[in-house]
């Protein structure tokens, strides 16, 4: 997984010469906020699901809304607005949006705290959940 991130960070900023107009530290924060929310997003389906083939099935039926409601294939100013209103229960629209505001516009650390929020709210419910529904197991 770091071999990973060091091959995607050496092309994204050696080989492209990316421009970071932000903080770095913040990004790195929001990626730990968003593997967090990834990992209760996993604890909640292991917690739901019975065996290994509906953690399989849960994980693409729970992912799949995630990413289509985050912004990343169709913009979420282009979606119905009652899609528009559902997406903000996506944790990778609020990772996409920090990450965007980091890199592009050099948003300052104190003003990204609704991206912070946002992915750290959702996470943390879903790590609550998981907790008390695998709790009742043992």
């Amino acid at each position: 997984m770091i071999g990973i991130v060091i091959s995607v960070g050496f092309v994204v900023f050696g080989a492209f010469d990316t421009p970071i107009h932000g903080s770095f530290i913040a990004f790195l924060v929001l990626a730990f906020f968003y593997a967090f929310t990834g990992a209760g997003i996993g604890l909640f389906v292991a917690a739901v699901a019975k065996d290994v083939m509906q953690v399989a099935q849960l994980s693409v039926v729970i992912m799949l809304p995630l990413i289509f409601l985050s912004g990343a294939w169709t913009p979420i100013y282009a979606m119905h607005p009652w899609l528009q209103t559902l997406s903000l229960l996506s944790p990778l629209r609020y990772f996409i949006e920090g990450t965007e505001s980091i890199f592009f516009r050099g948003t300052p650390v104190l003003e990204l705290y609704p991206y912070f929020l946002g992915v750290f709210s959702v996470g943390s419910i879903l790590y609550v959940i998981g907790f008390r529904k695998i709790g009742h197991l043992f």
